[in-house]
């Protein structure tokens, strides 16, 4: 295994210099007015093993010591707001309400010293010092947020490109202190997780991971042309016109079919297509020659039967008409007969009875009246006797020549009666028969009126369909125009298109071999940890799989993303140390996962780390600093100072990193390290 050697077959030498940002000294303090100390940790550049050892009165598989709050402590120096879960950071501030946090760096060559305090209302400090007592001997302290603007300035002054291509955000100083500082249980999600959901992080997410995690990668390492971004967002906008333009080809066909359905089944409604028919029906058939005569002959036919029922309309009204008129005089004549009959009927009853008719018998009239003034009846009066005597012969004679009249009357009357009942019953059958004539006429009018009705709307619906089948005739025509207008516009941004992906291969040569220096570190790194059979695959065109490994067994699922994730992010810690970058040459693990690594890769990664620093020889001169956490022991070769500057144990409280039982840290899911 020799790291060193590997690295000058593909043309690198890892320069003798220090880190763009390195932590020189770490510092708890359970009082910051007091500057009472918990503890200090000094670092240095290249390998640092937080090494978390297994207390014996601690379950199998538990580690609990600080190695987390160790990273996100750091990661609270160096811009994060929160420094720890929720919970652990209300259990922090109630045991060190003044308490806080302090580190010794370099930025560039400068030297800062930076606190935080652990109270949510006191704000950060920081300066160009080289110690944090000369940074806490001052009154008035220079706020936290310079040192925080002038990471953020560094970063962009060395990036070739400063804003997300797709969205056009900002590349932010926490987007990348997000990959240099990931969360242990985002290492096993691919390069593009940097944070996990359970750590309660406050750095700014990223709007698409995957496509965003690459473009960082590529612009941090300089793997990218600033043209490139310009020419890729024109390709989503050339993209972008593409689809809107196939939209619109594809609205206007689906408009055409629906169209031509909705036509068609309209026709097949209303021309009474057989069903054999309706089976082979084509959508072409609605614009062909055939069945536009089809339905025009059916209009015509459907015309001729309106003109039809009209006329036989019109000669019902009037045979209704008529027979109305012959219909009133039978029921006059009925009606005449009909009293006639009645009188007859009477006058022979008023015979058969005996009663003979009355007469203006003065007798009735005087015989109750008195004579004045002798005051007697006057019947009593023989005057009036005589008078009413020759009266009497005179009515008598009246009867008798009534008499024989009436008889001649009552002779006829009864001759006649049968006549007159026979033609009032002929004029009454005659009346039901013609009145039932009329009801056949008002019936059958109601019957033409109800077909008239049907084929004044079937003629109506083909009228507008055969209307609307000419004006989508018209439309059409035009629409087929467009569709091949839009069909041109289609091949000349597909060509546009092409060109531009052409000059963005071009772009490429001029970053192409460096790119292939980053995967040589990356297959020298696996061949040396894992296998010689097994090489190391960048992608930089692929963000789901940046950093791949062939020939490893893939079956392993999470265990493969988690050793490509940890190669990947140290080899691009050595690529970046060997040409200029953005990369701040400092890189930090929190336990990676010993089911993924297993404790002889978790070894032999160690010693290559431990062996790359060896290449310059000029001692502490080294330019990162990769800080890991762990549980499991180092090789023995590198459990010394110079490797270890941290061990740590939940065996008593004096060994914990603050020194006191947080009773919030809980076991991970999968053993760490």
């Amino acid at each position: 295994m020799d790291m060193g050697n590997q690295l000058a077959e593909i043309g690198l030498t890892l320069p003798a210099k220090r880190p763009h940002l390195w932590i020189r000294r770490l510092t708890l303090y359970a009082s910051l007015p007091e500057q009472r100390v918990i503890r200090t940790v000094s670092l240095h550049p290249g390998l640092n093993i937080i090494w978390s050892i297994h207390g014996s009165n601690q379950p199998s598989g538990i580690h609990n010591a600080g190695k987390t709050s160790f990273c996100r402590l750091i990661r609270h120096i160096l811009g994060e707001t929160k420094f720890a879960t929720t919970k652990n950071q209300k259990r922090i501030r109630s045991l060190f309400p003044h308490g806080g946090v302090g580190a010794e760096l370099e930025l560039h060559g400068i030297p800062w010293s930076v606190i935080r305090p652990f109270a949510i209302e006191q704000p950060g400090i920081a300066m160009e010092t080289d110690t944090l007592g000369t940074l806490l001997g001052i009154h008035h302290p220079p706020s936290y947020d310079l040192f925080l603007k002038r990471l953020e300035e560094q970063m962009n002054d060395a990036l070739p490109v400063t804003v997300f291509p797709d969205q056009q955000a900002p590349i932010l100083w926490g987007h990348l202190l997000s990959w240099i500082i990931r969360d242990q249980g985002a290492q096993s999600g691919g390069f593009h997780q940097f944070r996990s959901r359970r750590s309660n992080s406050s750095l700014p997410p990223l709007s698409k991971p995957v496509q965003d995690a690459l473009f960082l990668f590529r612009s941090v390492l300089h793997l990218l042309n600033e043209d490139e971004p310009r020419l890729r967002a024109k390709i989503d906008n050339i993209q972008s016109k593409i689809n809107s333009v196939r939209k619109e080809a594809s609205d206007r066909k689906r408009e055409s079919q629906y169209q031509e359905n909705r036509l068609s089944k309209r026709l097949q409604k209303y021309m009474d297509i057989p069903m054999e028919k309706l089976m082979e029906w084509k959508q072409d058939d609605l614009l062909s020659e055939d069945l536009k005569d089809r339905y025009e002959q059916m209009i015509r036919e459907l015309k001729e039967k309106q003109n039809i029922h009209e006329k036989d309309l019109t000669n019902c009204r009037k045979r209704i008409d008529e027979e109305n008129k012959n219909l009133g005089v039978l029921l006059k004549e009925l009606d005449d007969f009909k009293k006639i009959v009645e009188l007859k009927r009477v006058f022979l009853e008023e015979l058969e009875s005996g009663d003979p008719p009355s007469d203006n018998n003065p007798e009735n009239h005087w015989k109750n009246r008195l004579c004045d003034p002798a005051n007697i009846p006057i019947i009593g009066c023989s005057i009036v006797q005589e008078v009413w005597k020759k009266e009497r012969e005179t009515i008598d004679f009246n009867r008798k020549a009534r008499g024989k009249f009436t008889s001649k009357q009552a002779e006829k009357a009864t001759d006649e009666l049968p006549s007159y009942e026979e033609r009032v019953e002929k004029l009454e059958r005659t009346i039901k028969d013609a009145k039932q004539q009329i009801q056949s006429l008002y019936e059958h009018i109601s019957e033409v009126e109800k077909a008239l009705e049907g084929i004044r709307e079937r003629k109506q619906r083909l009228e507008d369909i055969a209307n609307e089948i000419e004006q989508w005739h018209e439309r059409k025509a035009s629409r087929d125009a467009d569709g091949v207008l839009l069909s041109g516009q289609i091949s000349e941004l597909n060509k546009e298109k092409k060109e531009t992906f052409a000059q963005i291969e071009s772009l490429k040569f001029e970053y192409h071999g460096r790119a292939r220096k980053l995967i040589g570190i990356y297959d020298a790194l696996v061949r040396n940890i894992l296998s010689s059979d097994i090489r190391g695959r960048v992608q930089l065109d692929n963000g789901e799989e940046l950093f791949g490994l062939e020939g490893y067994d893939t079956s392993l699922g999470e265990a493969t993303n988690s050793l490509a994730t940890i190669f990947g992010d140290f080899a691009s810690l050595i690529y970046s140390a060997c040409h200029e970058s953005a990369h701040p040459g400092l890189l930090i693990h929190d336990s990676p996962r010993e089911a993924d690594l297993g404790p002889q890769i978790y070894h032999d990664f160690l010693q290559v780390v431990a062996e790359c620093q060896k290449s310059p020889g000029q001692g502490k001169d080294i330019p990162y600093q990769y800080i890991v956490t762990s549980a499991t022991p180092p090789p023995e070769e590198l459990q010394g100072d110079k490797w270890v500057p941290l061990k740590i144990s939940s065996e008593t409280d004096e060994q914990l990193l603050f020194a006191t039982n947080l009773d919030s840290e809980h076991a991970q899911e999968s053993m760490p390290f």
